[in-house]
């Protein structure tokens, strides 16, 4: 008995390092909501602009290697646009019958995307290897200039890629850290997104155990971006911070958070502009098996 309780004074206690992986089966569907939302902040003005999307994740097939075929079907867009000097403007692609002005132009650039599939191959890792959006969708936003500007091709393609975070192929331990490097575009022009995750264990949230990891990012802006927004721009300031909570007993995503301040410096017509953005994007995912459409349970609505 001694020499048992002398054992446990010298070992420490360890915890096992632990190995992140998705494990979905053919025929496993979920409910997924994505919302971004965006301050545009100055001295006199501030501007919000929120965007919901309601998915519904089906698993088509699964290969041996364990990589993921998928469809995402978009059920539903909700907007919210604040304009200085009036109410806020909502749109909910689940209600009919928009009669203002403003409202009808956001559900023509909406509406195309309403019911879209994308199809997407994904390996367990979470790692995005191919992501298709139909032609459909392609030509609804190449031919409107306001949604080709806020939803350019490859960030239809890549918006879960910039955001899910791909687990390191070893095992990780309780403060590990790795990185990934990803550019996309923006209205500021190309950026180089670099991110580092850092696993921070496990965390009993509502009765299940979760696995937490925390996300920086940095933003580079690549390649001119004035010739992007017609102005000269310097990136001054930038701060972010995430937290991504996976259960990797059941194999998939919980919920993500990511908050990203910056403040850039802009040049106008020989004029000194700063601008200040704040963004959040909060994911949430559901398992759900039941047939039928998921987006009937899903009531929400961007807050006024």
């Amino acid at each position: 008995m001694a020499f048992v309780w002398m054992m446990a004074v010298i070992l420490p206690d360890t915890v096992a390092a632990e190995t992140l992986r998705w494990k979905m089966e053919a025929g496993d569907r979920f409910a997924v909501e994505l919302n971004h939302s965006t301050k545009l902040l100055n001295d006199t003005v501030e501007i919000p602009h929120d965007t919901k999307l309601w998915f519904t994740w089906t698993v088509d097939g699964v290969e041996k290697d364990g990589t993921f075929h998928l469809t995402q079907t978009i059920d539903r867009i909700a907007v919210m646009i604040g304009l200085p000097g009036r109410d806020k403007l909502n749109y909910d692609s689940s209600e009919e019958g928009e009669t203002e002005e403003l409202l009808q132009t956001v559900s023509t650039m909406m509406k195309p995307l309403v019911g879209v599939k994308l199809r997407q191959k994904m390996n367990d890792r979470g790692k995005i290897l191919e992501l298709a959006v139909p032609d459909k969708a392609l030509t609804a936003i190449q031919n409107n200039p306001l949604i080709k500007k806020m939803l350019p091709n490859d960030s239809v393609k890549n918006v879960f890629s910039n955001i899910f975070p791909e687990f390191p192929a070893a095992a990780i331990n309780e403060g590990d850290d790795w990185s990934t490097d990803e550019e996309s575009r923006s209205a500021l022009g190309n950026m180089g997104l670099s991110s580092t995750f850092t696993y921070r264990g496990q965390k009993n949230l509502g009765g299940r155990q979760l696995h937490r990891v925390e996300v920086s990012t940095d933003i580079t802006l690549l390649n001119e971006p004035h010739a992007e927004t017609g102005a000269d721009l310097d990136l001054r300031e930038q701060e972010s911070t995430g937290t991504i909570h996976f259960d990797n007993q059941a194999g998939h995503l919980v919920d993500l958070c990511i908050h990203q301040k910056m403040t850039i410096d802009l040049m106008v017509f020989g004029r000194p502009v700063t601008q200040k953005i704040e963004t959040t994007q909060q994911l949430t995912m559901r398992s759900d098996k039941v047939a039928g459409s998921l987006v009937d349970s899903r009531a929400d609505r961007v807050a006024d």
